[in-house]
């Protein structure tokens, strides 16, 4: 498992409840890039079929307060994790609360 910062770019606004960017253990930058920022134990899933954020029942999720637009998003390796961090999980996030 890789540590991972994922960020939008410099040119997304940035509104009032959205996050900006976030740190997360995974295995792979494809990984890093479809996971959602929340890290308060409701985390919608990416859906290539439709482009789009969905809750864990399936629907769509209409309050995601992260970007759809994830090809524009900015993911660099910050490096190896320690085995006993588990994986595909949130370590911290930045959210701009309105």
């Amino acid at each position: 498992m890789n540590i991972y910062l994922v960020a939008r770019p410099p040119s997304d606004r940035i509104e009032y409840d959205e996050y900006s960017r976030f740190v997360v253990c995974c295995a792979d930058a494809q990984t890093a890039r479809t996971t959602h920022p929340s890290n308060r134990g409701y985390s919608p899933i990416w859906d290539e079929a439709t482009n789009s954020w969905h809750d864990r029942q399936g629907g769509v999720d209409s309050y995601h307060s992260w970007t759809n637009d994830l090809a524009s998003l900015e993911v660099a390796l910050l490096g190896p994790a320690e085995a006993n961090v588990p994986s595909n999980t949130v370590i911290c996030s930045s959210f701009h609360a309105g």
